[in-house]
């Protein structure tokens, strides 16, 4: 709830900044007729943020008489944020991005399994550096941070993480003892839905309900609804990937059996297709998706057990919530075309009243690029101007 004139303001510098974040360039006058904002409101605030850089003017319209308006648009590069991408086993994923969500910067860095959680944080530290010492001319507004876990928002500490390295690290408290930015924590599905709502207009404006299921070194689901992300009281809300709907044959990291996270995950889908459980590789993986794509039985059978299986998670979400979209992406994209009609044919037969909704699933592509928008968006949400 907005409760004072102070927060009213910096709502709507918000709202004027991402307003131009998504066109060329526009007026005054347009802004506040979009915005349903007054003239004066908007001109107040705009000339504020052209003091500052984030705004430019721009002689750029015509006119027929009188005074020539001016443009406005975003100096997407006076600010900047980073995102770090922790969810990949063994290494770090790292992009710069600008006020308009262009990539500027990426980068990845390996390490091995013998490295322990401070060489992490020296690296992360490293480089945020170097990045700060290079772009002299923008400003870092913050560093956005995926993880593989539960960020406890009261603790804060990273819980049930699928790479045991960061279990119960507190990687804000470390991290921002050590540089002067702020950083921001969120699991990677909740930033990919947050990515996916920043891109896509339709969905935003009509602040419809979507879910985002993401399936990669374990299962997450992110969930917004009404225009907000449900994360429960401590962030800990929307965890799917223990949900005891699969097989019983094998005990899962929790200690627990039937868990869905043991089947529909990286390792999930290698264990059933080899058969054994081990430490498995990107080419384990690539071994299989080539199996899959050349038409193998077993593969394909594989295929479908994992499909059905994530068929009834998705029918369970959608009773649950009722979106209007469901994402599906991760690790299954090179083989979603193989996955949806099984996924599909199950959800149908689960999902309640089924011919009375669309049941709209949708593949999504390009997972670094949107975890890089989620934490672009992270910080921008928290942005103090």
């Amino acid at each position: 709830m907005i409760k004072n004139t102070l927060e009213i303001r910096k709502v709507n510098t918000k709202r004027i900044i991402d307003y131009l974040r998504h066109v060329k360039y526009d007026t005054k006058k347009n802004i506040a007729e979009d915005l349903s904002l007054s003239f004066a409101t908007v001109s107040t605030i705009c000339n504020e943020l052209a003091k500052y850089k984030v705004l430019k003017k721009q002689n750029i319209l015509k006119s027929e008489g009188g005074r020539i308006p001016l443009a406005l648009s975003i100096d997407e590069n006076s600010w900047i944020s980073v995102g770090i991408d922790l969810t990949v086993t063994n290494q770090i994923n790292l992009g710069v991005m600008n006020l308009k969500n262009n990539i500027i910067h990426t980068e990845q860095i390996s390490y091995n399994n013998g490295k322990k959680i401070d060489y992490i944080l020296s690296t992360i530290t490293d480089k945020v550096r170097e990045i700060d010492e290079k772009y002299t001319d923008s400003s870092i507004s913050g560093i956005g941070i995926s993880i593989p876990g539960i960020y406890d928002n009261k603790s804060g500490m990273i819980l049930n993480s699928t790479i045991p390295l960061f279990e119960e690290v507190k990687l804000k408290e470390e991290l921002e003892a050590t540089l002067p930015f702020d950083f921001y924590i969120e699991n990677e599905s909740n930033l990919l839905v947050k990515a996916v709502v920043q891109i896509d207009q339709k969905i935003k404006e009509e602040k419809m309900d979507v879910i985002y299921l993401f399936i990669g070194e374990g299962l997450g689901v992110g969930i917004v609804s009404g225009g907000e992300i449900l994360t429960g009281s401590r962030g800990m809300g929307a965890e799917i990937g223990h949900m005891p709907i699969g097989s019983e044959e094998t005990i899962c990291s929790c200690g627990n059996t039937g868990c869905a996270e043991n089947e529909l995950s990286f390792k999930g889908f290698l264990r059933k297709y080899y058969g054994e459980d081990r430490k498995f590789t990107l080419n384990d993986w690539n071994a299989f998706v080539k199996d899959v794509k050349s038409g193998k039985d077993h593969a394909l059978n594989v295929i479908k057990e994992e499909a059905c299986l994530l068929g009834k998670v998705i029918s369970v979400m959608i009773n649950l919530f009722d979106p209007q979209i469901l994402f599906i992406g991760g690790i299954i994209d090179e083989i979603y075309d193989y996955i949806y009609p099984y996924t599909l044919e199950e959800a149908k037969k689960r999902v309640l009243l089924s011919n009375y909704r669309d049941i709209n699933i949708k593949k999504t592509i390009d997972k670094d690029k949107l975890i890089f928008i989620g934490c672009n968006q992270l910080v921008f949400e928290n942005w103090i101007i």
